[in-house]
């Protein structure tokens, strides 16, 4: 029984930085339906809004009333993504979901490939110290 209330009780510290990778994932998802021609406009007013409200230091209720302020910023943007999502298409948005993770998987790919010339490359040089000295 201890372990298991350990378990609940263990904090997991990628936890915060999972997070902001999916949100700043969720963030080039938005990006890329608002620049596509192809998503309605109610949909861009509603993504566009979202955005504004969450970086604008407007709210329509004041972050200093207690509980409500903040309460406002957790459900008016949520509400408006979501409603936004409603009116996209959805192979629209399954395009888009399947273009950035080929994109990622394209990055990581190239990213391994640098670290390997890398990699090679500082072995050549070593190498070659050794072999002067």
């Amino acid at each position: 029984m201890a372990d298991s209330h350990r378990t609940v009780w263990s904090l997991d510290v990628k936890a915060p930085r999972n997070l902001f990778l999916k949100f700043k994932r969720e963030l080039q998802l938005y990006r890329n339906i608002l620049a596509d021609s192809r998503t309605p406009r109610l949909s861009k007013a509603l993504l566009g809004l979202a955005v504004a409200y969450a970086v604008t230091p407007v709210d329509l209720i004041p972050d200093f009333v207690p509980v409500l302020g903040h309460l406002d910023d957790a459900i008016i943007i949520p509400l408006l993504v979501f409603l936004a999502f409603k009116t996209i298409p959805r192979s629209l948005l399954e395009e888009h979901r399947q273009a950035f993770v080929k994109r990622k998987n394209y990055l990581n790919d190239s990213y391994q490939m640098i670290d390997r010339y890398t990699k090679l490359q500082l072995k050549r040089s070593s190498h070659q110290s050794r072999a002067m000295v």
